[in-house]
């Protein structure tokens, strides 16, 4: 924030004014202390200011009355003024970035008492950071964050946005529990039971049209809407795409499975029940690998994935809308779901946004589902207990139900960890129940008691017969998987030769990782390839917010860039330029190149005169550097460059102008 240099400074004007303004009634009349003894009502005034003010409010009153007073008020408090608004529209901008702003207290750790009073200035400066959010009137709120060697107190201050209300103050208790974090006495067990919408062309038990964004209640029939006298019949693509996903991570497919249904009742579920699985699910025993970090590998085990129809969605007002009561929209009820259960290995937030995000890249790269989490093809509900740590013994577990992205998945969890490690800190029990998880208070809320598997009354679907699995069936689904993202990773780094952390991003889609492959074909230069797809290119989607399938540039047209490199016709850095033009224009860089006219200069004679040209001009610099300034010699190369507008080949000038140099 360019401006918070000033805020000190800014800070000690207006408050100075403002005490000079309001302690003017001081007047030991009407208010505040009264001197004794005063001979006439002037000299009641002097001793009345002189007894009941100390010196630091004595200063302040006269820096104040100074830059009110008639000749400074402009150069001085108005300047203020100025400064105050501009530091207002830093924070404005910041905040239109992130939800809040740490900072220390305090850019030192607490004075001893009676320390350093006697300096005005370093008691000014200790404030720089607290006086900043106070200049500009947002909330903030200092919390202890650890202690200096000596015991003395570190704060650590959270500055939110305007009419932050409420949620501002659900913030300091997770965070107040970092440092206790490190050496907490209880370890978080979470387990998480994901919900993949499944990219069929019909529904699970009927041929109604699962395309997103539909009219309301346009694609339903009697069959998802449940009504009396129909039949459900199973979809096969539904039964294969579990299938690829029970290959893909070990899991035993069950041949024989079962449906059964779920009982319970809400606006959006028409039938009263939905047809899911419950005693013989599609697979079960699996595990995912994720990666903590680029090297280092954890296996989650999986329980069970099994097959069920999705619920309809409630719209419900919301402030500012149209809507005055709750409306039904039926056309998700009966889409194809599966259902990925996970044993509760993980333990950390970290670990289960990273579970999260490496399910979704598989289910993506297996081509059944499309893992977009604004239109709820991919979400799922948390299950957090905490234990003592090295208990094997689990504690009482919350849920929280239908999250929809990563980071509201890690926040959900951090809050419910602080939240119970609280309670049971409190000597309190952690009670079963459902949370929903409030993004604009930032805080999780009770809805319900935690329902056990009894109180959905399951019993067997009565309208389907029990599904049959042969071995030639998995076998002719396990040869169809694409080679999946583990297997693609570790193949770039032995094939290609690349380091981990290239792999690692080059394969995070399987779109990207078909575009590296594709540009390899026409031009073999592995880590050169991998530098351009992971700098310029990504930097490219990035900013205009594309995936790489819809980008304009496809491998033809970088690896012609990268070609022109090689040939000399253009430089690193033109390339770059004429790369932004390309994705800007969609035109091929031969074209670029000719109609700018950047071609680079070869010519070893044209590039020789010109150094010839530059020592020339710089006889003073040229003796210093046979003087031993060696580090002008990048000078002399940046000045002709200079003369030859960045089209000289870097590395003839560099050639030549050592020869010359000798």
């Amino acid at each position: 924030m360019p401006h918070t240099d000033k805020a000190i400074a800014t800070y000690y004007i207006i408050a100075d004014a403002e005490a000079s303004s309001n302690l003017a009634r001081y007047d030991g009349t009407r208010y505040g202390h009264r001197a004794q003894e005063a001979v006439d009502l002037l000299d009641m005034y002097n001793r009345t200011r002189d007894e009941g003010f100390g010196d630091e409010v004595k200063r302040r009153i006269m820096l104040g009355t100074y830059v009110l007073s008639s000749g400074y008020y402009d150069a001085y408090y108005l300047q203020a003024q100025k400064n105050r608004t501009l530091i207002r529209k830093d924070f404005e901008d910041a905040f239109s970035k992130c939800d809040l702003i740490l900072t220390p207290t305090s850019p030192t750790p607490a004075f001893k008492l009676e320390e350093k009073i006697d300096d005005p200035l370093l008691m000014y400066l200790s404030d720089i950071f607290t006086v900043t959010a106070n200049l500009v009137g947002l909330p903030s709120i200092s919390i202890p964050c650890g202690k200096t060697e000596d015991g003395l107190p570190i704060g650590m201050q959270i500055i939110g946005p305007p009419l932050l209300r409420g949620r501002f103050l659900d913030w300091p208790m997770p965070m107040s529990n970092f440092r206790q974090s490190k050496e907490m006495d209880y370890e978080p067990v979470i387990g998480l039971e994901v919900h993949i919408q499944l990219l069929t062309n019909s529904k699970l038990f009927c041929g109604c049209s699962t395309v997103f964004g539909a009219s309301p209640n346009s694609q339903t029939c009697p069959v998802c809407l449940g009504l009396p006298g129909v039949l459900p019949v199973l979809n096969r693509k539904a039964v294969e795409y579990g299938m690829r996903l029970a290959l893909a991570t070990g899991c035993r497919i069950s041949p024989q499975c079962s449906f059964s249904r779920k009982n319970y009742f809400y606006p959006d579920l028409p039938k009263g029940y939905q047809i899911t699985q419950y005693e013989w699910p599609l697979a079960e025993d699996g595990y995912l690998e994720i990666y903590l970090e680029t090297e280092k590998k954890k296996r989650v085990r999986i329980q069970r994935i099994q097959l069920e129809e999705d619920a309809g969605k409630s719209l419900h007002p919301e402030e500012g809308s149209d809507l005055k009561e709750t409306l039904v929209d039926l056309n998700r009820c009966g889409v194809p779901l599966l259902e990925v259960i996970s044993y509760p290995d993980m333990h950390s937030p970290e670990e289960a946004r990273i579970y999260l995000e490496t399910l979704r890249q598989l289910v993506q790269y297996l081509g059944i589902c499309d893992g977009d989490l604004e239109k709820g093809s991919f979400r799922c509900d948390v299950n957090i207990s905490l234990r003592p740590k090295g208990s094997e013994e689990m504690g009482t577990r919350t849920e929280a139900k239908n999250l929809n992205s990563f980071k509201g998945v890690e926040r959900t969890l951090r809050f419910e960890i602080s939240r119970q490690r609280e309670v049971l800190r409190s000597g309190k029990k952690v009670v079963q129940e459902t949370l929903q998880w409030d993004a604009e208070a930032q805080a999780a809320f009770p809805t319900r008691r935690k329902e056990e598997a009894y109180d959905y009354r399951y019993f067997p679907e009565p309208d389907l017969v029990h599904l049959e699995i042969e071995r030639d069936w998995i076998e002719r689904v396990r040869k169809d998987l694409p080679e999946l993202p583990a297997q693609r990773r570790e193949r770039f780094i032995t094939q290609y030769g690349l380091p981990a952390d290239d792999a690692h991003i080059l394969t995070s889609t399987r779109q990207l990782a078909d575009y590296y492959e594709e540009c390899l074909k026409l031009y073999n230069k592995p880590k050169i390839v991998s530098n351009w797809t992971l700098g310029e290119l990504l930097r490219e989607l990035n900013q205009r917010k594309l995936e790489i399938e819809e980008f304009k540039l496809r491998p033809p047209e970088l690896t012609g860039l990268l070609k022109l490199i090689d040939q000399g016709v253009i430089s690193g850095k033109m390339a770059k330029e004429v790369f932004a033009q390309m994705a800007e224009t969609g035109q091929r860089a031969e074209r670029i190149v000719e109609e700018r006219g950047v071609v680079q200069v070869q010519d070893k004679g044209e590039i020789s005169s010109v150094i010839d040209e530059v020592l020339q001009e710089e006889v003073e610099n040229l003796a210093r550097y046979r003087a031993g300034k060696e580090g002008l010699f990048g000078y002399f190369v940046g000045q002709v460059m200079k003369k030859t507008g960045g089209k000289a080949n870097p590395q003839l000038v560099n050639r030549i102008l050592k020869e010359k140099l000798g």
